[in-house]
């Protein structure tokens, strides 16, 4: 602590700044391992009693894997009947096609009524509009493919870093217990 006091505060300001922005950069960059990694932690929370439970009657392995397989079986499901109503959704785009361009009709017709713009003028900016869709069109289609791979890695990461929390918890206790060996090894318990 005397040690703290004699340092300049620019220096412990500056060892602070720096420490703040390597952290930001960390987890920009590491966003691909640390959002599943959090996900999972958040699941083996929900999943901790239930494996509690297990844990007393079959093996460690199996105890963990039931009650894993059971949760990604319950999201899978949810997923799919997402999926479904998407697909229903799907076959309604005829009517649905048909009556937004009704709609499209009364709006051009309202807008040169009130605003006195010429139907040809409104075209004029609705295939401007187009144009300029069509420019930005590979680059949506390559932040979708992004995040669909991003999904895809998720889905892959999060079992694995379920089971390996759920698995090694008591040693991932006994290391943060070990870390804060300070006078609250209680508290660390604890939380």
């Amino acid at each position: 602590m005397e040690q703290a006091s004699r340092t300049p505060f620019y220096q412990r300001l500056s060892y602070n700044l720096l420490t703040l922005a390597l952290l930001c950069v960390g987890l920009i960059y590491g966003k691909g391992i640390i959002l599943p990694l959090l996900f999972a932690i958040l699941l083996a929370n929900l999943l901790l009693p239930v494996v509690k439970f297990l844990s007393s009657k079959i093996t460690k392995p199996l105890s963990i894997l039931l009650p894993l397989l059971f949760s990604l079986l319950v999201i899978a499901s949810c997923i799919f009947f997402i999926s479904s109503q998407i697909v229903n959704f799907t076959d309604d785009l005829p009517a649905i096609g048909k009556r937004i361009d009704e709609l499209s009709g009364e709006t051009q017709q309202w807008i040169k009524q009130h605003l006195h713009m010429t139907i040809q003028r409104q075209n004029q900016y609705f295939n401007k509009g187009i144009e300029e869709l069509k420019e930005r069109l590979p680059q949506m289609l390559g932040s979708t493919f992004s995040s669909v791979a991003e999904s895809l890695a998720y889905a892959f990461l999060l079992p694995i870093f379920t089971f390996l929390i759920l698995y090694y918890r008591s040693n991932i206790r006994n290391f943060l217990v070990d870390s804060f060996r300070n006078g609250r090894e209680e508290k660390v318990t604890e939380v």
